[in-house]
Order: C-alpha cells, then sequence, then structure tokens
C-alpha cells in the first residue's frame, strides 16, 4: 500500500512540475528586431523583465527596449562573429553592471559570465539550458527556454551555418542532437536565409516536391522565422542526410554514409 501512496505522490510532483514550468514559459513574450542586412536579435520578455540574444548592433535594440519600458536583466551570446556582439559594447554604457552569458570564445566581445554545456542559468526566474553546438565556431552554444530554441548561427531554416572543413564533424554531431529535441520546439535562429537555402537544395533535388511546394509558399514572406523542428526535418536536407531516398537521389550508385553525404553538401553549399 506504501507503495501505491509513494507512486501517487511522484506523479503528483511531475504534475505540479509540469504545470508550474508551462505557467513560467507562458509568461514570456518573444520579439525581434531586424539588424544588418539580414539578421535577427531575439528579445525575451516576462512582464517588465528582458534578455537580449546576440546584439549585433545596439541602436535599434534600445529604442525597442525604451519604446516597450523593459528593463533588461541580461545578454546572451551564442557566439563570438561580429554580426552577433558588435551591439554589446554600447548597450553595456548604459547597462555596466548586466550580466553578459557566452561560451569562452567570446571573453573579448564583453562577456563577464562564461558558460558550458549542460549549465542552466536562471534569468527572470526562467530556467535556461546550455547547449554545446559547436560547428559554425568551435565554441558556439545554443540557448534553450523549451520550447524555444535559440541556435545562433548553428541551424537555420532550410540550412545549417557557414562549416569550414576541419569543422564538418561538429556541425553534423550539433545538427544530431538539435535534431532529438521535441517535434514541436521552436527554432530562434540568427538569420534570414531560408530562400536561398531552399532554393539551393532544389537545385540539387530538382524532383523534390516537398521542397517545390515549399520554395513556392516562401517566394513572397519576408519573414520566415521562427520556424518548428518538425517541419524542419522534412525541408531542411541537412536534417535528412539519414534517409535512403535522399542519398539514392544524389548518389545513385554509391552507398555513402550519413555524414558523408552531410560533408557533400555543406562544401558544395560552401562553395556556391
Amino acid at each position: 500500500m506504501i507503495y501505491i501512496y509513494i507512486l501517487i505522490l511522484m506523479y503528483i510532483y511531475i504534475y505540479l512540475c509540469l504545470k508550474l514550468s508551462s505557467k513560467q514559459f507562458r509568461c514570456i513574450m518573444i520579439f525581434y528586431v531586424r539588424s544588418l542586412k539580414n539578421n535577427y536579435i531575439w528579445i525575451l520578455s516576462k512582464k517588465e523583465n528582458c534578455i537580449i540574444v546576440d546584439p549585433g548592433e545596439s541602436f535599434n535594440v534600445l529604442n525597442f527596449i525604451k519604446k516597450k519600458k523593459l528593463i533588461l536583466n541580461a545578454i546572451l551570446l551564442t557566439h563570438y562573429h561580429q554580426d552577433h556582439v558588435f551591439g554589446v559594447k554600447d548597450i553595456i554604457l548604459l547597462y555596466p553592471n548586466i550580466p553578459i552569458y557566452g561560451p569562452i570564445e567570446t571573453k573579448k566581445s564583453g562577456t563577464n559570465t562564461y558558460v558550458f554545456n549542460n549549465d542552466i542559468i536562471n534569468i527572470m526566474n526562467v530556467n535556461i539550458l546550455v547547449l554545446h553546438t559547436p560547428g559554425h565556431t568551435k565554441g558556439h552554444v545554443s540557448y534553450f527556454v523549451k520550447p524555444y530554441f535559440f541556435c545562433g548561427d548553428t541551424l537555420f531554416s532550410g540550412g545549417c551555418g557557414y562549416t569550414k572543413y576541419e569543422n564538418l564533424l561538429d556541425m553534423f554531431n550539433s545538427l544530431k542532437l538539435i535534431s532529438q529535441l521535441q517535434n514541436n520546439t521552436a527554432i530562434f535562429c540568427s538569420h534570414e536565409y531560408t530562400k536561398s537555402n531552399i532554393e539551393f537544395f532544389c537545385s540539387i533535388l530538382k524532383k523534390n516536391k516537398t521542397l517545390k511546394k515549399y520554395l513556392k509558399f516562401i517566394e513572397n514572406k519576408k519573414r520566415t522565422i521562427p520556424t518548428i523542428l518538425k517541419k524542419e526535418k522534412t525541408i531542411n536536407i541537412f536534417l535528412c542526410t539519414y534517409k535512403r531516398e535522399i542519398k539514392k537521389n544524389i548518389f545513385p550508385k554509391l552507398n555513402v554514409s550519413t555524414f558523408d553525404l552531410f560533408r557533400y553538401l555543406r562544401i558544395k553549399k560552401n562553395n556556391k
């Protein structure tokens, strides 16, 4: 009998945790500021508080925060490239004591709190999971505020970040990790590259009806982000290199591994 009571208590505990977690994330609002040519700067807000993800510039971000009367609590950096960190130096002039989280590679970009794989940081009373997602850079990290996934330049809609030859296995493994997240995960990447990504794969898989249909669907859309992981598993060929039909379409006479196909496609995209 005592085991039944323990089991019931466990179920009640899990239920309450899920309920509290669900309530926590329902309170979050996500805004974006378009930056440079095709960057997204994401702003998470909870009531009057906010977090900035990858501020590639400061002027429009600071204006947005002022207009919305938000209080900046923290900055999250995914990697060190200038189009993701350039705005930090001006933001900290107004917020000199703000915590700035990022991988060690962002140490010259203003980071004062380093993060590592599987770290959980708490900001605005929200738990944020850090995942190491190397490939685009060696130290690249992503931030998971379930179900919202802020992946910088690792995964794009219909594509993935530029990857040097020596980092191809890292990127392959990072995409594999991301593909294991729940299908309803919302992908908040940092660039609007969807149309060019789909066009690239249409040029290779000329008979793929799914890609053609999706290209037509987004043809006149200025914004396709955020996207949903479930959708990406159908239109992002970098996430489909394990599929037999994709392999056969690209290499009909060769038995290539999943990684070999990924490597071939990423190098081809690099050289496009």
